[in-house]
């Protein structure tokens, strides 16, 4: 099935910029996103999202069945593959918690 998802246009703490699916509730409101368009796989998006931005990555709560390294987080190297990650890439900080929640 095919989805619309949405480009971030304010970076995290760790310079990426997270790429969403239209029902997230970490959307971040009209004027602070680009939208991508619709795709039938997250991969898609990904691609679509790196013309736009190298640093890419994919939202933690919307496409948490991706998968990344924790090395591409934590050094915020852009990486030649988009980034998506899973629910242990991230360390478990209130730091983290709060950025998380901030949007």
């Amino acid at each position: 099935m095919e989805e619309k998802y949405y480009l971030e246009t304010r970076p995290r703490q760790n310079g990426i910029y997270f790429i969403h699916r239209f029902d997230c509730p970490f959307l971040p409101r009209v004027g602070k996103r680009i939208c991508l368009g619709t795709f039938a796989a997250p991969e898609q998006a990904a691609m679509a999202g790196t013309k736009y931005i190298k640093n890419t990555c994919g939202c933690l709560f919307c496409m948490k069945d991706q998968h990344v390294t924790k090395v591409d987080i934590q050094e915020g190297v852009p990486a030649e593959k988009p980034v998506f990650i899973k629910t242990g890439a991230i360390r478990v900080t209130w730091e983290n918690a709060c950025v998380c929640g901030v949007n």
